[in-house]
């Protein structure tokens, strides 16, 4: 996604705490850029990644468009570090149900097959490319403040972000067991996180926005698994309570303090 170079935001008082670079492993969710978008259809139905290159403000700016940037520049960057990612979950779902990203979702969903391997160096490249890419739970990234974009995509009017409330991608462990089996991390199936081998591999392609994608080898078994016999009917996601989810530079500091001391994990 190359153009004309966009000027780089400027962050002023809570906001000035995204200029942190060093505490971004610290604040997780806290370091991902505010980011605020349309999830309405038919506005955001089939949005890209291409699209941020023309948006002229926020109320044209689709959350689907920061999603699908997200999912092609860490789909790319896991593939160049050595791991192997499929598509899974509302990403896949998006796929299967017509070819793109789910309008009215916050995130998307990478799986990666056995241990991450080279994270540092992935961690390293994304935020090389504008990324933040943090363990909470599990390996998430996010925009960070540095992004080309950062200056088009940035909502000053936003508080700083705590957790679940910009567009970010999950990663998820997928891992093959010696019984042949697959334990796959969030998945809550008829048979827990455990999938039966040949309704994984051999890997099939889906594709999203026109583009190619891994994922498992029968997508509509696991998204039965994942999300009900009914998984082609669209459900509205509930928004996270702001209150909780937004926090002040002040209390993003007390817990990066109790972090550093280990009082919380």
């Amino acid at each position: 996604m190359k153009e004309n170079p966009v000027p780089a935001p400027i962050f002023r008082g809570n906001h000035s705490w995204l200029c942190e670079d060093q505490w971004r492993a610290e604040m997780r969710f806290g370091y991902c850029l505010p980011i605020s978008g349309r999830k309405d259809t038919p506005f955001c139905t089939a949005a890209d990644r291409m699209d941020l290159l023309s948006i002229h403000s926020h109320n044209s700016t689709c959350y689907a468009s920061v999603l699908h940037m997200l999912l092609v520049e860490v789909y790319e960057e896991l593939k160049a570090t050595g791991n192997t990612p499929l598509i899974t979950f509302g990403s896949l779902l998006g796929a299967v149900r017509n070819g793109s990203m789910i309008p009215f979702t916050e995130d998307t969903d990478i799986g990666f097959v056995g241990e991450l391997k080279a994270s540092f160096e992935l961690q390293e490249a994304l935020r090389r490319k504008g990324y933040h890419m943090f363990f909470s739970g599990i390996w998430r990234v996010c925009v960070a403040p540095t992004h080309p974009l950062a200056g088009r995509l940035y909502d000053p009017s936003l508080p700083l972000t705590w957790k679940f409330s910009v567009p970010y991608v999950d990663l998820y462990k997928m891992k093959k067991l010696s019984n042949g089996s697959w334990d796959i991390q969030e998945l809550e199936g008829g048979n827990g996180r455990l999938m039966s081998y040949d309704k994984v591999e051999p890997f099939s392609e889906v594709t999203i926005n026109g583009m190619p994608f891994d994922t498992v080898r029968d997508p509509k078994f696991f998204l039965t698994e994942a999300s009900g016999a009914d998984y082609m009917t669209p459900k509205l996601r509930e928004v996270p309570d702001m209150p909780a989810a937004l926090v002040s530079k002040q209390k993003l500091l007390e817990v990066v303090k109790m972090m550093k001391k280990k009082k919380i994990p």
